[in-house]
């Protein structure tokens, strides 16, 4: 498997994201793969990618999105957008367009009664719901706000999302 940096150990101290604000774990999700949901691309080969929560079969913490295209240098340098979200079809998307990694979303704490998107700045989140620090692929890191959120995530991950 071909990765961005090449190494191939994985230090399992750092697969724990911790799940509320207060509790102790990474606070960043790791973004790893493209296109892992609505129209597939074909152009490049698939497989699991992405750690986050959850387990892999030999219990190391995170789960991997099993039908998506790894990131690495040559499928990030010539990605062309297969979904039609946003008009995106088509669409050759550079290097600074595409998330690697994102500030992790927290679980609610008992009583909370507001809004909780996945991968969307709500209330709860470390910026609330202003918006979140990515950093894209190219090493820049942008405050992403919360109203072109949906736009830089479908720009970034090929998904077919259009809402929180």
């Amino acid at each position: 498997m071909e990765r961005l940096h090449g190494l191939t150990e994985i230090l399992s101290d750092l697969t724990a994201q911790g799940p509320t604000r207060k509790s102790p774990g990474i606070s960043y999700e790791i973004f790893g793969s493209l296109n892992c949901c609505g129209t597939a691309n074909t152009t490049w080969p698939r497989g699991p990618a992405r750690i986050a929560l959850g387990a892999f079969p030999n219990g190391l913490a995170g789960w991997g999105d099993s039908d998506a295209i790894i990131k690495t240098e040559t499928t990030t340098a010539r990605y062309v957008h297969a979904n039609s979200v946003f008009n995106l079809r088509g669409h050759l998307t550079p290097l600074e367009e595409i998330w690697l990694i994102k500030e992790a979303d927290v679980n609610p704490e008992p009583g909370y009664r507001g809004p909780a998107n996945n991968n969307y700045p709500a209330p709860l989140d470390n910026h609330d719901a202003l918006g979140e620090n990515i950093l894209f692929v190219d090493g820049h890191v942008e405050f992403v706000k919360q109203r072109k959120y949906i736009y830089s995530y479908e720009l970034g991950g090929d998904e077919g999302r259009s809402g929180p």
